[in-house]
């Protein structure tokens, strides 16, 4: 039986001394690597010998303040509060009661693993980040720990606090090898494309110096101005080097997704979901049924012909952090999908359905917005002497696919009313429907500028716990029912919104 009660102040485990260094040492790293090129085009007497001195030195600063932050370090719970005490030089105290704890999560990086120690996060709802972390406990106080912290009130017996951590659920979906290949090779691999362009770019400005210094970039240069029509002219090569480059977001992708995803399950608990994934880092995500706010469906072509969508599961908190405590679910198929809408949401009933749809000033919008873009993209395309028939041929191809893309974003926009629910769809290649029980809403507002007045048309803005819902270019009869039956819901109901 697990007697924990953490009524006296505690340390972490001493192995989260080596967390605290390898944090250390990699967030100090990160700061010298721009660093690198100076020192590799600095004068070269002495310079092996100056960054092994360097590098000495710094380790042992970072060790020493890692051993500090391990001893002023420590944390407790008192009167359904948790306390926390830290800070080296500068000393602070905090005080979170119960109540304002939102997740208690666990995390596992591949150091965490292999010394067997597991870092726990508390997050409250209006925090910008994760309000505490403790960085290296064992995982049977890290259970014990959340356990009293999400039980309210002191535990009474010890059969009591045994039941209370073990907590009873059941699998809901279990990412399947297939399946997290799917997912990969119908990520966004234009994502992909332009970060390995923006690393290359970056790189090659770094290191141009370096290129210099060893006469490399008048070589590169040359042998480029002596074969410059057989550079551009080849198809060949632009062939290769478009299918490498493809191929490479292709791989990027799976592997980004291989990782943060790996062995996914989702777990149902008497309050609300477990998200068990990754493989180097592994998280341990709980979200609790009444912090939930809204989810938001997302798949494109390629994922429907493969039977799969991805499901954002959009937590209470402050705007500046909704996407760090934005959940994802990858690989979700139909039946599955229609099994976390019943548990988010309840059983569909037979009520009958409201449907708005944008008037056609939405897509007027859309194709002004776009041409102010191509204007804009034009006029310095001129003022750098761009060859007027590339030009030509890049505007051509950018009207056509503004058009499909504007067409797209109108066909796909719908606001409809069902079961008690907003449901809101968007996108453009992709699809984007966002599913919220509408009585969780904290403001409502209709948006209208004097355009848009004479237009007869007006948007309605849904602030959430976690973000706003926007609904742009609703007739103005329509934006009004719209806003009255959410208000008339959200006022009647005695349902907690968070």
């Amino acid at each position: 039986m697990n007697k924990e009660d953490f009524s006296e102040l505690a340390r972490q485990s001493p192995k989260g001394i080596i967390i605290n260094y390898f944090f250390l040492l990699y967030k100090t790293g990160k700061f010298f690597l721009v660093f690198i090129p100076l020192v590799l085009t600095s004068n070269k007497e002495h310079q092996f010998e100056k960054i092994v001195y360097t590098f000495i030195a710094l380790t042992v600063v970072i060790l020493i303040v890692a051993l500090l932050q391990f001893f002023f370090f420590k944390f407790k719970i008192e009167n359904d509060h948790f306390i926390l005490n830290q800070g080296v030089f500068f000393k602070k105290k905090s005080s979170i009661p119960f109540d304002r704890i939102q997740n208690v999560n666990f995390k596992q990086n591949l150091v965490h693993q292999i010394i067997n120690v597991t870092q726990v996060e508390i997050q409250t709802a209006g925090a910008k980040e994760v309000e505490v972390s403790i960085k290296a406990i064992s995982r049977k106080k890290a259970e014990a720990l959340k356990a009293r912290l999400q039980q309210g009130v002191t535990v009474v017996s010890e059969v009591e606090e045994e039941e209370a951590n073990v907590p009873k659920s059941k699998v809901l979906f279990k990412l399947s090898f297939l399946e997290l290949l799917k997912v990969s090779l119908s990520e966004n691999h234009v994502k992909s494309f332009f970060w390995i362009f923006a690393i290359t770019s970056s790189l090659f400005w770094q290191f141009e110096d370096l290129l210099k210094d060893y006469n490399l970039l008048p070589k590169l240069l040359k042998f480029y101005q002596d074969n410059e029509s057989m550079v551009r002219g080849s198809v060949q090569l632009i062939f290769l080097l478009s299918t490498f480059v493809v191929f490479l977001s292709i791989i990027i992708s799976f592997f980004r997704v291989f990782l943060k995803h790996f062995d996914q399950k989702v777990s149902v608990l008497n309050d609300g979901i477990q998200l068990s994934q990754g493989f180097f880092t592994k998280r341990d995500d709980v979200l609790k049924m009444n912090k939930i706010q809204y989810i938001t469906v997302v798949t494109n072509p390629l994922k429907k012909s493969l039977g799969i969508q991805s499901v954002k599961v959009n937590q209470a908190g402050s705007a500046k952090t909704k996407a760090k405590k934005r959940i994802e679910i990858v690989g979700v198929n139909n039946e599955v999908l229609n099994s976390l809408k019943t548990f988010f949401f309840g059983n569909k009933s037979e009520e009958e359905k409201k449907e708005f749809r944008p008037a056609p000033y939405y897509l007027f919008k859309l194709f002004l917005y776009s041409f102010y873009t191509l204007f804009i993209l034009n006029v310095l395309m001129w003022l750098v002497s761009f060859p007027f028939k590339f030009q030509l041929l890049i505007t051509v191809v950018l009207i056509a696919f503004t058009i499909v893309i504007n067409l797209l974003k109108y066909k796909k926009a719908y606001y409809d009313i069902e079961d008690k629910k907003l449901i809101v769809g968007a996108g453009s290649v992709a699809t984007v429907t966002s599913i919220m029980d509408y009585y969780k809403m904290q403001n409502i507002k209709l948006v209208q500028s004097f355009i848009q007045k004479r237009r007869g048309v007006a948007s309605v803005h849904l602030q959430t716990a976690s973000g706003v819902i926007k609904m742009p270019s609703l007739y103005e009869e329509d934006a009004i029912e719209l806003m009255q039956m959410i208000l008339e819901e959200a006022c009647n109901s005695k349902k907690n919104w968070i």
